[in-house]
């Protein structure tokens, strides 16, 4: 994805930096966009992705975008599923929501 990634576990929450490594990455081009750097997303982990965004869309709010991972591809050893929710009905704020699933064996 054009990224460095680095998660830092926090009392219950975790941290994650991200680095652009391309241009044409997403963190790349959300900088060149919105402003030098900063918070980029807030992520909430969510049990169900489907069920997340269902209830987000019944009060209202949209998805702007949803990731769909190659098969094979996780992160921290887990399938991860993810949507994000359009930064006008966050009070400007790109948030996230990542439904990380164990992978099949």
């Amino acid at each position: 994805m054009g990224i460095r990634y680095r998660p830092f576990d926090i009392g219950e929450s975790k941290m994650e930096l991200l680095q652009a490594t391309r241009d044409d990455s997403p963190v790349a081009k959300f900088i060149k966009k919105n402003g030098g750097p900063g918070v980029h997303h807030i992520t909430y982990e969510v049990d169900d992705l489907d069920v997340a965004v269902a209830e987000l869309e019944k009060r209202g709010g949209r998805i702007a975008y949803r990731h769909h991972y190659k098969p094979g591809v996780t992160f921290e050893g887990k399938v991860w599923r993810e949507a994000f929710v359009h930064p006008k009905d966050a009070f400007g704020v790109l948030i996230h929501l990542a439904e990380k699933k164990p992978i099949k064996k």
